[in-house]
């Protein structure tokens, strides 16, 4: 069963949670040595992700491939070394937008 919330709905599907997010955002630009602005409102959605997560603590994190140890990106979904997929560092992953 699916809720609506306040620019939210969720709905969950087997055991995985999926949340709809519609957000204000304010893009900014440089365009002839002017900065501009803009909002616009945009819609996300995000799965929640199961328990295989990376936690991180308090202060600097040097965050490590769990394969070779290489330091990874983490907006990528694996190492670029090794290929290996990463561990999650979020609960939730963005599905689309």
């Amino acid at each position: 069963a699916c809720r609506q919330g306040y620019a939210a709905s969720h709905c969950q599907k087997e055991d995985t949670l999926y949340v709809e997010v519609t957000a204000e955002i304010r893009l900014i630009y440089f365009i002839n040595n002017k900065i501009k602005s803009k909002i616009t409102k945009q819609t996300y959605l995000l799965k929640q992700n199961d328990g295989n997560k990376v936690t991180l603590k308090d202060g600097a994190n040097i965050i490590k491939c769990h394969n070779c140890g290489a330091s990874i990106d983490i907006t990528q979904e694996e190492c670029s070394y090794c290929h290996t997929k990463t561990k999650y560092l979020q609960e939730w992953t963005l599905i689309t937008k």
